[in-house]
């Protein structure tokens, strides 16, 4: 009860109470009830409360001003309207809250330095922002941003980027999938005249040059360069991821990885792009075909020649042998639409076959199969050396053979006579008997057994095969 009171003294102006004075700040006041000796005491601190004692009466005097913060006060002697406490860190003071309406972009700010509060501004009022700005961040981690870069525009120019109409609240991934429709030219201009760059790091730095990809380089006039990291010099055309005309001008090159090794070169494949097969006219396979032709270039004035036109094989190294050169035609079958197979027409050997002399060896096979019948003529050289004298016997070789059930019968030209044979020699004599293996399955082997009075430390046959089949499919292999 005694407590309930002394709380009620901090309303009164002026409260007489019995007690005792102990010193000018406080009183003490004394429990008169059956319970003996407890006391209750009030500090007079501050300039609110004042303790005076005049003939044993105490009497408290309350002056309404600001009580600190430390006492419960709120240090305002009034409540003004829109304002809020705000700490300096020493002290708290009373800062007006602005009018700041969330419209028209604006928002409020805060000052540290001063302890203030403002109305900002921004969205319209303040665009464009430099393209050094972040423009959105990410919602879990606001360390990812994204911006617009402009600066590869032309100058005084402008682009609009039109976001297509779609269904409900619709993710980046959503908006990613319709198709981008852009209106008006495209431009990125190189550094060259006329050129034209498209793709992080792509250069273009001579007159015509096109540069289309990551990394890709046109570094010559009228240089295009299509892939990324492909590479293009003056007069030169590459397309695909990797590929280089190597520094050689009039030179094309298509496929992944693929260099040029000259000038003058047209390059389809490489090595991340295996092209085996070529397909010239309409296609693989189409329902109405025609003849197609390829021609060497065509003299173009007066009394001027055309073009020859060459077909090679591969290019072997060292002691491999190069590729060979084959036709191929595919023979009619029986009623049906699956395609027939290719048989073997012809082949130009690359590699001479080695011969042991006195002995028959099989130096090319041809297949047929089981009721099948071919016939062909071989055209050879055999070459004989001692590293001194050099012997050659060259002509043709008729050969016929038939498979009756896997049987097989062969028959080949009789050597010797006028006009099947030639032979020229340093010294010496070269002679050669051929012969027709039936050994292998749906096969037979020609065989040459050759003898030279050299020492010969070179005996071989260089050959090519044309090959007649109309039944079944037809191979030449060479041994």
């Amino acid at each position: 009860m005694r407590r309930l009171i002394v709380g009620l003294l901090f309303g009164l102006l002026a409260l007489p109470a019995y007690g005792q004075v102990t010193n000018p700040s406080r009183i003490e006041l004394k429990d008169e009830g059956t319970s003996k000796g407890r006391i209750f005491s009030l500090d007079c601190i501050g300039a609110e409360l004042v303790c005076v004692a005049t003939g044993g009466v105490a009497t408290i005097t309350h002056t309404p001003t600001l009580v600190p913060f430390a006492l419960g006060g709120t240090g305002l002697s009034s409540a003004a309207d829109d304002t809020t406490l705000v700490s300096s860190g020493s002290a708290w003071a009373a800062k007006a809250l602005p009018d700041c309406v969330d419209s028209a972009g604006n928002h409020l700010n805060y000052t540290a330095s001063s302890n203030a509060f403002s109305c900002g501004t921004s969205g319209s009022a303040s665009l464009p922002v430099v393209d050094t700005t972040a423009v959105v961040k990410g919602s879990a981690d606001p360390t990812k941003t994204a911006l617009f870069e402009v600066d590869g525009f032309t100058t005084a120019n402008a682009r609009v980027f039109t976001l297509p109409g779609l269904t409900g609240n619709d993710t980046i991934a959503t908006l990613a999938a319709p198709t981008n429709t852009f209106t008006g030219a495209i431009a990125n201009p190189g550094s060259g005249p006329s050129s034209e760059r498209f793709g992080v790091g792509a250069t273009a730095t001579q007159s015509g040059s096109l540069a289309l990809g990551n990394g890709a380089a046109s570094t010559g006039s009228n240089a295009i360069a299509i892939g990324q990291v492909a590479t293009a010099n003056a007069a030169c055309i590459a397309i695909g991821v990797a590929s280089s005309c190597g520094g050689f001008s009039h030179t094309a090159v298509f496929g992944t990885s693929v260099v040029a090794t000259g000038p003058n070169q047209l390059v389809i494949g490489g090595p991340g792009l295996d092209i085996r097969d070529i397909y010239f006219g309409r296609g693989v396979a189409n329902n109405s075909v025609f003849v197609t032709t390829l021609h060497g270039t065509g003299g173009s004035g007066t009394d001027l020649p055309g073009g020859g036109y060459a077909i090679a094989g591969g290019q072997g190294t060292g002691t491999a042998a190069g590729g060979n050169v084959s036709v191929q035609t595919s023979p009619s079958g029986t009623t049906g639409s699956t395609a027939n197979a290719l048989s073997d027409r012809g082949a130009v050997v690359a590699k001479a076959k080695a011969l042991t002399a006195g002995a028959a060896t099989s130096f090319v096979r041809i297949g047929l199969p089981a009721l099948s019948m071919a016939g062909g003529v071989v055209e050879y050289s055999i070459q004989a050396s001692d590293g001194t004298d050099m012997q050659s016997l060259s002509g043709l070789l008729p050969f016929s053979v038939v498979n009756k059930g896997s049987v097989e019968t062969c028959t080949i030209g009789v050597t010797g006579t006028q006009n099947e044979t030639l032979v020229a020699s340093s010294s010496g004599t070269l002679t050669n008997t051929f012969t027709c293996s039936t050994t292998p399955a749906n096969a037979v082997d020609l065989q040459a057994n050759a003898a030279s009075s050299l020492t010969e430390t070179v005996l071989q046959i260089v050959y090519q095969v044309r090959l007649n089949g109309a039944v079944g499919t037809t191979t030449i292999t060479p041994q």
